[in-house]
């Protein structure tokens, strides 16, 4: 699925979690008063709300493929000179569940004398938490449309988008060497080191989120050691024969044992 697309399916589905969450606890939750013995109800009340957060958040990472196998492989533009990553689609099923979990901390209570619940009656402390949890399902839905984390390779340079922060290295700042092979498939980060600013300092690490991105973390790895190391293949990227290159490179050096 294209990474446009999932960016779109994912806000009303992060909606939808929130909502059937809330309902399961707002009206849902009575009818498990009356199951005996009281843990039970307890139990049934916890499955219902659980699967509430999980069945939309199931239900994108079906569709999406969010838990397919990352592929090795970028996304290309010949004009712009530049290879892509988008985000993980994971980030976004993750995000879905956080928002049925969310809607479990309304407080609510049980009517007096009632097979009922309601918004708990506690004045300010009720609309400090509702008021924390709005903010936290728009604070959702916006990161759920936007681009990062997201890495972006081009002649001059690799570019690392996350939500607050925007990370642009030029290839010359970068050591020769790194990032090295992973040592498993797809850890949550990779490393890279940069020259000091200063003359004398060490270098300075920076954590590639690799875990939240569409690529596999490997080849990652590989395509941005080989342009650090290839400088004269950096006015390349972007380009189909190119990606070809670093594809059959990647493969040989999977093909020996690190």
């Amino acid at each position: 699925m294209p990474p446009r697309l999932r960016r779109l399916l994912a806000p009303p589905l992060v909606v939808l979690a929130f909502a059937l969450s809330l309902t399961v606890s707002l009206r849902v939750r009575p009818a498990t008063y009356r199951i005996e013995p009281t843990t039970a109800g307890i139990a049934v009340y916890l499955l219902l709300a659980a699967a509430s957060a999980a069945v939309p958040a199931v239900t994108y990472a079906l569709v999406t493929g969010a838990f397919r196998r990352r592929p090795a492989a970028w996304d290309s533009n010949p004009a712009g000179h530049r290879f892509s990553a988008p985000p993980s689609p994971r980030q976004a099923a993750a995000m879905i569940t956080s928002a049925g979990l969310v809607a479990q901390v309304v407080p609510v209570e049980r009517v007096p004398n009632q097979d009922q619940v309601r918004i708990a009656q506690l004045g300010a402390f009720t609309m400090i938490m509702i008021v924390v949890v709005a903010v936290y399902l728009i604070t959702i839905v916006v990161l759920s449309m936007t681009n990062s984390p997201s890495i972006v390779l081009s002649p001059k340079g690799l570019t690392l988008r996350r939500p607050l922060r925007r990370d642009e290295i030029r290839w010359d700042k970068l050591l020769p060497g790194g990032p090295p092979r992973p040592a498993k498939r797809n850890p949550g980060t990779i490393d890279v080191l940069r020259s000091a600013a200063t003359p004398g300092r060490p270098a300075e690490r920076l954590s590639l989120p690799s875990d939240g991105l569409h690529i596999d973390a490997a080849f990652l790895a590989y395509a941005i050691r080989w342009y650090v190391e290839h400088p004269d293949r950096r006015a390349q990227i972007g380009n189909a024969l190119e990606l070809a290159e670093l594809l059959r490179g990647f493969a040989s050096e999977n093909a020996t044992p690190p």
